[in-house]
């Protein structure tokens, strides 16, 4: 499935991404794409936040407490989007 989101509707909104890091660990290859993710929205002017969450049984708590604060749209990696 491709999804295809136009630049200036990017760019009213923040995108939010948050990692559990299991052992306080990352991938080399997860560390580049990220890299080469906050390097592309930098480029298009768009707001990006990663957060690394090195204790794991607390990091969907931090996900949705941040997300409902900040108002943005919460897309779970296995569900449907919601709106909060």
């Amino acid at each position: 499935m491709e999804v295809q989101i136009k630049i200036e509707k990017l760019r009213k909104r923040k995108l939010f991404v948050a990692t559990p890091m299991y052992g306080g660990h990352c991938t080399g290859i997860y560390c580049q794409s990220t890299n080469k993710l906050s390097m592309l929205f930098s480029k298009y002017n768009i707001e990006l936040e990663l957060r690394l969450l090195p204790f794991v049984p607390v990091a969907p708590n931090v996900v949705i407490c941040t997300c409902v604060a900040e108002h943005v749209l919460l897309m779970h990696s296995n569900a449907e989007p919601l709106e909060t």
